[in-house]
């Protein structure tokens, strides 16, 4: 049975303004891509520290903000995650880029250049307007193909080799029961790991486990290779991944262990919980990780 959302409206009709913005963001977060691939092909030797919050950056995380804010600049101002200054803007704009220059750090300094496999990683460059999502590409570098969702319009993946040719529109989901069904998680100190253990104890769903970055997993979701995702503690930056799965059926949950409300009606933050998936299994699954 596929999903009850229809989208009915495609990238065509985006207007004029619209359809630039994002072109914009597709061509920047493409060159950077590219740029990443180059970095890591020039071997193991790839420089990276660890930063105050204890996450791990690298000399490609720093060179594709640089492309990245070099090619979006104008108009509207930058949140980036190697900017920390940029980071207040959350609190006094309401429109605005959100910008990770490479999601997924970790995955890409241990796998490199290799072609497809389950971990993906690469740019992520959103769009926020009137303080809500609006618009997203990332580019999953193993996968050589880029994803661009823009809320109501629906997804489209592009190729990343020939510059944004052979275009195809995501489908809708094909609904699973949640004894068939694995969820992606990040174990992390806001409550993740005690949601699980809920899950757990009413053999709710068939597998738990964690392949790599944010939007690598919620590209899995759209993708339908697992069914849902639970992270507490998403950045403002890896927020506009959930757009992906969001346009092709799921039901995106922010903040579900509190005064929960879906996407479309929230503002994003500097630290995002969410709950995203297919809609009926969200449905199942939010009332017994909140059950006290």
């Amino acid at each position: 049975m596929k999903s009850e959302l229809n989208l009915p409206k495609d990238f065509s009709a985006l207007d004029k303004t619209q359809k630039e913005l994002l072109e914009c963001m597709e061509r920047s977060a493409l060159v950077a891509a590219v740029h990443i691939l180059k970095k890591l092909g020039e071997g193991p030797a790839l420089a990276s520290w660890r930063k105050l919050d204890d996450t791990v950056v690298t000399e490609a995380d720093l060179e594709s903000q640089a492309i990245l804010v070099n090619a979006l600049k104008g108009d509207l101002p930058l949140i980036c995650e190697e900017d920390p200054e940029s980071h207040k803007l959350l609190l006094s704009e309401s429109n605005y880029f959100l910008v990770d220059p490479l999601d997924g750090t970790t995955s890409a300094r241990r796998f490199g250049v290799q072609l497809g496999g389950q971990v993906g990683y690469g740019p992520i460059v959103g769009l926020v307007q009137q303080n809500r999502l609006f618009a997203v590409v990332f580019v999953n570098i193993p996968m050589r193909r880029a994803f661009s969702a823009v809320l109501g319009y629906g997804c489209e993946s592009f190729s990343f080799e020939d510059r944004r040719q052979d275009r195809r529109r995501l489908t809708t989901l094909t609904d699973c029961p949640i004894d068939k069904s694995a969820l992606l998680f990040y174990a992390g100190k806001r409550g993740e790991l005690e949601s699980l253990l809920k899950l757990r104890s009413k053999s709710a769903i068939e597998n738990y486990y964690r392949f790599g970055g944010f939007a690598n997993d919620a590209l899995r979701v759209a993708l339908n290779f697992e069914q849902l995702q639970l992270q507490f503690s998403v950045k403002a930056w890896d927020l506009p991944a959930v757009l992906i799965p969001h346009e092709v059926g799921c039901k995106v949950i922010l903040n579900p262990l509190g005064d929960f409300v879906e996407l479309a009606d929230y503002c994003p933050q500097l630290e995002n919980p969410l709950l995203l998936g297919q809609r009926k299994l969200v449905d199942e699954v939010l009332p017994i990780i909140r059950a006290k």
